[in-house]
């Protein structure tokens, strides 16, 4: 337990520091947006953790989750940032939602081998994500191309 949060506060502070890096090359905008979208934390993910239970594959391929309560994806209430568990390490990113469409971008994790782990597939099959939608308790997150479906329920 101490190894975990030592590796999460570690994290963090690796976090904070990548974010304090300056803005040069940051050019300003002048001109306003018309359009607000619908984006990350303004979505219906929004302070939600889900439980990941299998993918389906268009081919019939089915990987169930050996461990499912130690894949959790949790998206945050006050930001983009997109969180998870795996059955080895953690993982945080930047998600949005814009148009229907659900992208996350490359996620950072702790970089512990564990024998048989799933994360690999698991962090594959999110890059891959095209889109989602809620039924009930469910997450269905649709990977591109039409080529599969990830399964979650939703953690209270």
């Amino acid at each position: 337990m101490n190894k975990k949060i030592l590796v999460i506060c570690s994290l963090m502070a690796l976090f904070v520091l990548v974010g304090c890096n300056n803005q040069e090359g940051v050019v300003p905008v002048d001109e306003p947006v018309d359009e607000v979208l619908e984006v990350g934390f303004n979505s219906d993910l929004s302070g939600t953790s889900w439980r990941w239970i299998k993918t389906e594959m268009n081919d019939g391929t089915v990987t169930d989750a050996v461990y499912p309560d130690r894949f959790v994806l949790n998206f945050s209430s006050s930001d983009d940032g997109v969180s998870s568990t795996t059955d080895c390490n953690s993982a945080v990113g930047k998600y949005t939602v814009e148009n229907g469409l659900l992208l996350f971008e490359p996620f950072a994790t702790t970089k512990m081998y564990c024998e048989g782990s799933q994360e690999a597939q698991y962090l594959g099959f999110l890059t891959e994500v095209a889109s989602y939608f809620i039924e009930g308790d469910t997450l269905y997150l649709e990977i591109s191309f039409d080529s599969g479906v990830m399964h979650f329920e939703r953690v209270y």
